[in-house]
């Protein structure tokens, strides 16, 4: 997979976007075109699907540019007899019924930016001038789920310190309003001391909901972390960051991660490839070395399970320290490793024949598999 970094503008001013700062640069064709040559003469060997990711910013401010990459990007795929994937993360703003149809004919998976209701979405999720984004958004998903139907669609709440309070709430909300597929997204930035039990009584109402609904609603804290509990006793896979995959900035920069994208993590453009030399320094550079901390880590029950052992360049986003977790990162994983520990046990007392599938799958791979969503 390659991502795509079409703008780092954005018609929104989210309270706690960790991209606010960037300049308001955007993508221009030539370098578009450029970069999709990059990824099948570099990437697309490994891949048995030709998949392309758009990132922002809010990349649909880019919306000619993003369908002649996607055009072209099928020509190429087509030529090796592979199929294309796209996925879009957006704030659902300016999707109207062009925007609509075009991501139903070519077969996108989106992710629309939605933290609740009203009054919570509102809270962080805000326009330029200071006023809350909801009904735009709203109309925007309303547009797009009557021409590609729900089944496409992820809400993506960003969870924060003010909002932990409502989540459950606000995914029932969600429910209500027919939507079934949900990305959660914990603010890592965020002082999450003292708001411990706070998570663990949300995911486990979220884990009784989710059991309750098994097999009619999807949760990525749960569904993407059966491969990391069921095999967490096999040889950890880190994040591909970097190497499996980059994320191409406006200018054609590569950079490992979404997270990275400051210019001292630079590992090559798309004309002359990655320069390995240079992830080789950032590793043995920000690689924390304090034997007390990283101690602490080796010596936890979940480590195998974590994502803060496997998502380095959130860590060094947030610490400063590739191998050093968030605070909130945490918490998080040692709750989701024991609901995910009771949502397994229930599934296996009740039978479950496509629990049994899955073990089935993810047994035969023998591998442990990333979280999607960064």
């Amino acid at each position: 997979m390659i991502k795509v970094m079409l703008t780092n503008a954005c018609n929104l001013n989210c309270k706690y976007c960790y991209e606010k700062n960037k300049a308001n640069k955007s993508m221009k064709l030539k370098t578009a075109i450029e970069t999709i040559d990059f990824y099948f003469d570099k990437y697309n060997k490994f891949d048995s699907i030709s998949s392309l990711r758009f990132h922002g910013g809010e990349p649909l401010l880019q919306f000619d540019i993003l369908k002649e990459m996607v055009y072209y990007f099928e020509k190429k795929s087509n030529a090796l007899n592979k199929d294309s994937k796209f996925e879009l993360t957006t704030n659902g703003t300016l999707i109207n019924e062009e925007i609509a149809n075009f991501i139903n004919e070519h077969d996108f998976k989106v992710t629309v930016s939605l933290d609740g209701n009203k009054s919570e979405h509102d809270k962080n999720r805000v326009f330029l001038n200071g006023e809350g984004s909801y009904d735009e958004t709203i109309i925007g998903l309303k547009t797009l789920r009557n021409i590609v139907g729900p089944n496409k669609i992820f809400l993506r709440l960003t969870i924060t310190p003010d909002t932990i309070d409502s989540l459950y709430e606000n995914i029932r909300f969600l429910m209500n309003l027919g939507y079934k597929k949900f990305r959660l997204s914990l603010d890592f930035y965020s002082n999450w001391i003292g708001e411990e039990f706070k998570i663990e009584k949300q995911f486990t109402k979220l884990k009784n909901l989710y059991i309750e609904n098994r097999g009619d609603i999807y949760l990525d804290i749960f569904d993407g972390n059966y491969t990391n509990y069921i095999l967490e006793n096999q040889n950890i896979v880190y994040c591909n960051a970097g190497l499996g995959s980059v994320i191409v900035d406006t200018d054609g920069i590569l950079y490992p991660c979404a997270y990275s994208m400051d210019e001292e993590f630079q590992i090559g453009n798309i004309w002359t490839g990655v320069k390995f030399e240079k992830f080789s320094e950032i590793i043995k550079k920000y690689f924390n070395k304090n034997n007390q901390i990283y101690k602490k880590c080796k010596e936890c029950e979940v480590k195998r399970f974590c994502m803060g052992l496997k998502c380095s360049f959130v860590n060094l986003s947030v610490n400063g320290k590739l191998n050093v977790p968030p605070y909130g990162m945490c918490v998080q994983e040692k709750i989701l490793y024991y609901l995910m520990k009771d949502i397994i046990s229930t599934l296996i007392l009740n039978n479950d024949y496509e629990f049994k599938k899955l073990v089935d799958i993810i047994k035969s791979k023998k591998e442990l598999s990333i979280i999607e969503g960064l």
